[in-house]
């Protein structure tokens, strides 16, 4: 967050108004971020697939498409790790009795895969990779 709340700083100086260059307001926070994802990609968790869409929202901001691509991507199969491209208003806890998701945590899953299927449509038809583009069988 703080990454994508640094474009707006008032007291971040430009480096360059060059076109050709990246802004690197943010850079600082992404920097640390990865180095919390390097420590935490392995188990996946809704708050990682959150920070991967977040921080994959900072590359668009910046034009670094590519990197925004791995980022979105490494959510979308964290959350389908995570089952959340299934309803899951039936799971139950077999043999604990319940159901496996409150209604808050049941809108916090679909929130994400939503962000998830967003940002893929957003990025794949941005770098021209759109589904709609491609010929049937592939």
């Amino acid at each position: 967050m703080y990454a994508i709340a640094s474009r707006y700083d008032d007291n971040e100086a430009l480096s360059t108004l060059d076109p050709s260059t990246m802004w690197e307001a943010g850079d600082e926070y992404l920097d640390r971020a990865k180095v919390i994802l390097d420590r935490s990609y392995a188990s996946s968790r809704a708050s990682t697939c959150q920070s991967l869409l977040l921080m994959g929202y900072r590359e668009i901001g910046i034009g670094a498409m590519a990197q925004a691509w791995t980022y979105i991507g490494m959510a979308i199969r964290m959350a389908q790790d995570l089952g959340m491209h299934r309803s899951a208003d039936g799971w139950e806890r077999v043999g604990l009795g319940g159901r496996l998701f409150n209604e808050t945590e049941l809108n916090e899953r679909k929130r994400i895969w939503f962000g998830c299927v967003i940002m893929d449509k957003y990025v794949s038809t941005y770098i021209g990779l759109s589904f709609m583009s491609l010929p049937f069988g592939l």
